[in-house]
């Protein structure tokens, strides 16, 4: 079975985004590999997470404390919780006034294996809000949020279906051009269509992050 037209466009019309956009995203990409293996993940390692976060490369979260101390963004969104060790590696460098909010379908404090502890909302710094960003109440709910975020990190459930309705969304709030968004798992089989066709100015950084994956784009308007 031959690859879907889609995915052999999007390919070939890889390099049709700006000069400019592109070394911006080069510069964001190079500096954060450069400052990624001295990232301590202190959070993390007081938390006891397993060995296997901090290998780098081979796991993203040396890759999200980086990109956070470069960026110095006031608001992060998150979308996928799950036990924690991304929202504190994005903390890590997260300034004294910004703040984190992340999302999943299943309340923080339910998942057994977190590494959330209640104290860490004690500060207002990072907010955990249970919902799923595809159901529009929700969405519109969060659109100022998005619409306004320094730094949007996408971890959601790679089903086919969940990433392609929020890129959606998203084109529909008025994202700042120039946003980073960071995409977790683009190597796996069901986010390989969707990365290759995502017409943003992107790199992957498979090597430098996540062994399932890890890309990295630039918000450009009019493009989704």
């Amino acid at each position: 079975m031959g690859a879907p037209e889609s995915y052999i466009s999007a390919i070939m019309r890889d390099d049709h985004h700006d000069e400019p956009s592109l070394r911006a995203l080069l510069s964001l990409a190079g500096t954060a590999v450069e400052r990624a293996l001295d990232q301590p993940l202190r959070l993390l390692r007081e938390r006891g997470a397993t060995d296997s976060v901090f290998v780098w490369p081979g796991q993203h979260y040396r890759l999200l404390a980086s990109i956070v101390e470069l960026l110095k963004p006031q608001t992060v969104v998150e979308i996928g919780t799950f036990d924690g060790a991304s929202a504190l590696a994005l903390l890590e460098n997260l300034p004294v006034t910004g703040r984190l909010v992340t999302f999943d379908v299943v309340p923080w404090s339910q998942v057994g294996q977190t590494l959330l502890r209640a104290q860490d909302l004690d500060d207002g710094r990072l907010t955990p809000i249970t919902g799923d960003l595809c159901r529009l109440e929700v969405f519109e709910a969060h659109a100022e949020l998005l619409r306004t975020a320094d730094l949007i990190f996408l971890d959601g459930p790679k089903d086919g279906e969940f990433e392609p309705c929020l890129m959606s969304r998203l084109g529909t709030v008025g994202i700042r051009p120039g946003t980073p968004l960071l995409f977790d798992d683009i190597r796996l089989w069901n986010m390989l269509e969707f990365w290759h066709t995502l017409d943003l100015p992107k790199l992957d950084l498979t090597g430098f992050g996540h062994f399932t994956g890890t890309g990295l784009a630039l918000w450009e308007e009019g493009r989704i």
